[in-house]
Formats: structure tokens, sequence, C-alpha cells
């Protein structure tokens, strides 16, 4: 049988909010929430039923796991704040869900006794019922030093996700990963409305166009990798549809930098997978890493 736990969560932002509710759904009794925002603990205390408060320490003591939700450049102060109050114990675990922090933001509670850990959900989120709905079924990157490492995986399968082992050490580049694959996926889907609007077509179109591709190639990926999932004019070698695209990109005044070093990365996909000969390779990037617009059009005959 889980024994029973007393959850506090400091920060009641998107991510508190939605583990707050997640855990409560759960079994668990959450016993505070607080926020530098009464509206915000409020809000979240309705949702929840635990105690809407506004000071750390006071939410922090009345838990025995006490998640620290805060901005990231906000864990160390407030973490250290808790501990210079009192409100950590040697009974308590502590963890904060910041993807890209160590957990030694949480010294203070460390030295305080508690058992220490960072809880990270692979996933993005706009508002508190995004987070709701999205973090069941997500990976988590779970970071603990062994006293605090059942209570984390108990955690996560309580809100509904799948464990990945981190260490201190590799965080970075697991944030890294992270940040590529949702934040640069946004700036992908910027850089595609500069180009449709170029041509005429207005944003909303344009999501209404590139939102059914960008699902569909989520779903090859989740099929089959990235690897298989390629597909478009690099994969099948058609160094003469790249020129076009190159060409028409200068002719817009639209800077090619994104789509040169995002190609060169493709054509290494497709090299990888040998669905391209190494002398369509060549030419592919002979033509990717060309960046006078006049040699473009000169470079690999014409189309």
């Amino acid at each position: 049988m889980r024994p029973k736990r007393h959850i506090a969560i400091v920060g009641a932002g998107k991510v508190g909010t939605a583990v707050g509710v997640l855990l409560s759904r759960a079994g668990y009794e959450i016993a505070a929430l607080s926020s530098r925002r009464q509206a915000h603990a409020d809000a979240a205390a309705a949702l929840t039923g635990g105690r809407a408060l506004l000071d750390p320490v006071e939410a922090a003591r009345l838990g025995d796991v006490i998640f620290i939700t805060t901005p990231d450049d906000a864990l160390a102060d407030v973490c250290a704040e808790i501990a210079d109050g009192g409100g950590f114990s040697p009974e308590d675990a502590v963890f904060h869900m910041s993807g890209a922090a160590t957990t030694d933001v949480l010294g203070p509670a460390r030295r305080a006794g508690a058992r220490v850990g960072s809880i990270h959900p692979m996933q993005s989120f706009a508002d508190p019922d995004g987070a709701i709905d999205q973090l069941p079924g997500s990976v988590f990157g779970v970071t603990a030093e062994p006293e605090a490492l059942p209570v984390a995986l108990e955690i996560v399968e309580a809100l509904g996700g799948t464990p990945a082992r981190i260490t201190d050490e590799q965080k970075a580049l697991y944030h890294a990963a992270a940040c590529i694959v949702s934040n640069y996926t946004v700036a992908l889907a910027d850089a595609a409305e500069e180009l449709y609007s170029a041509i005429g077509v207005d944003a909303d179109l344009a999501r209404r166009a590139y939102g059914p591709l960008l699902a569909g190639t989520q779903s090859n990926l989740a099929r089959r990798g990235p690897s298989d999932a390629l597909t478009g004019p690099i994969a099948r070698g058609d160094a003469s549809t790249v020129r076009r695209h190159l060409e028409a990109l200068e002719s817009a005044g639209i800077d090619t930098g994104l789509y040169r070093i995002l190609g060169a990365r493709t054509v290494a996909i497709a090299r990888r997978r040998d669905s391209l000969s190494q002398q369509k390779a060549d030419e592919l990037l002979a033509l990717l890493e060309n960046e006078g617009p006049q040699e473009l059009r000169c470079r690999g005959g014409g189309t």
C-alpha cells in the first residue's frame, strides 16, 4: 500500500496547479499551495482542495513531499527562503520540476536533511488546462539522490508518466533536446509563416495548411523514427528543387541560413538511411553551402 503523503506545492503556476490537480485525482492529499499572488493560490486551491497560502515556508511545513514549481531563476532563492524559515525536515522529499536546473539549487533543503530531486515533464504547456490534459502520457526526466528516487518514481506513476533517469551532469543536454523539439519547432513554424506571408497567405490559412502537415510528421516520427520518417526533395536527391527553393528565398529577400543549416542535417539523415548516394549528397551539400546568389544560379546546371 502506498504511504499517505501530504503534498505542498510552492509556485501555483501552470505546472504546479496541474500537478496538484492530478495528484489530488490520484488520491494524494494536497496540503497547501503557495504563490506570491493570492489570486493564483486561491485558483489552484479551488481546483485541488489544498490550502491557499502566500508564505512558502508555511506551505512547505504542511507537506512531506514538497514541489518547488517557481520559475527557474527563483528556485534557489525560494528554496533558501524555506530552509531559513525552518520549512524543511529530514522526513521531507523536495523536488523541483525544471528541465535545465540541477538538484544543486535544492542545496538548502539537502542541508536541512531533506531528500531532494527533480521531476521534469517532457511537455509544453500554454495554460493550466492544457497541462492537466498533457502531463499524463508524458516522459519525465527524473534526477534524484537514492533516498528520493522511490518517491520520485511513485509521483511520476501517479501523474500517468514514464520516467527517464537523468543525472545532474546530463541535464543540460537533456534540456537542449527538449528545446530543439519544442521551442525550435515553434521557430520553424514562424519561419514557415514568413514564407506563406511572402506569397499572400495569411497566418490563419497558413496554420490550417501546416497544422496537419506537422501532425502527420509527428505521427510518422513516433511510429518510425527520424530516418524512416524523412520525405521530401533531399531524401529523393532532388537537387533541382532545392536550387529553386534557394533562388526563391533569395528573390524574396528572405535569409537562407536556416534552410541551408537544416538542409545539411537532412542530407546527413538521408545518407544514414542509405537513400542518397554519396555523389548526390555531395551535390546537395555544395548547393546548400554556397552562400552567393549569383554563384547559386550557376552551380549544378539548369532546373
